[in-house]
């Protein structure tokens, strides 16, 4: 595993001739802060964000090179995390399924759950299932259902009877609740919550396109 040793971050914000006042590493630190958290929200124009477009025009290799440090050292840091996820998605069973937008949908959740994105890593891998069970009822019935939420085609496909078993929907419906708790009322409270629903969603995948 990765360890970085302690105070390292110091070089973070050096000139290439490594002379620093002292505080000025942190001064530089809260200033590139201020500048991300600044981009990072919808607000209106304020004084802070106007100066920031300012200097950011008139100091811009700077910026960068500012920057640079501020997104490696934190990500450093997060590698081990990201290893030990790496390694719980293993354990997983790979899924091959005919549509390409299906698996794009799968790839991308899984690189949001790698990086520690919980919350956009469920959002998308209920995405995924959404747009599987839309393509099998299309498939099977000859009919578009695009614009159709989740719960919609769950309750459709129930209906239908031929898409998955009773017991599978039943669980496709659980799995949709816990999905609609994590993004609206109650953000997945670590790893484990996340992977259970990828798990459980990747398997209903796997059941679709497997009848």
């Amino acid at each position: 595993m990765l360890q970085l040793t302690e105070g390292s971050e110091e070089i973070i914000y050096a000139d290439e001739d490594g002379q620093i006042e002292p505080g000025e590493n942190s001064a530089r630190g809260e200033l590139v802060d201020l500048f991300v958290r600044c981009r990072s929200k919808i607000e209106g124009q304020n004084t802070s964000s106007d100066s920031f477009e300012e200097f950011v025009q008139k100091n811009r290799d700077l910026v960068e090179s500012w920057l640079d440090g501020y997104y490696v050292y934190p990500q450093l840091h997060a590698i081990p995390a990201m290893i030990s996820r790496t390694l719980l998605l293993a354990r997983l069973e790979a899924i091959s399924t005919p549509s390409q937008q299906t698996n794009l949908y799968i790839s991308e959740a899984t690189r949001c759950y790698i990086h520690g994105f919980m919350l956009a890593a469920v959002a998308v891998t209920r995405a995924a299932f959404e747009q599987a069970l839309k393509e099998r009822l299309a498939q099977l019935h000859g009919t578009s259902y695009e614009g159709f939420n989740l719960g919609r085609l769950i309750r459709i496909a129930k209906k239908r009877g031929d898409v998955l078993t009773q017991d599978l929907l039943d669980m496709a419906a659980i799995l949709n609740e816990a999905c609609n708790q994590v993004m609206h009322t109650r953000p997945a409270r670590n790893d484990d919550d996340a992977l259970a629903i990828m798990d459980g969603i990747r398997f209903l995948i796997r059941e679709l396109y497997s009848r």
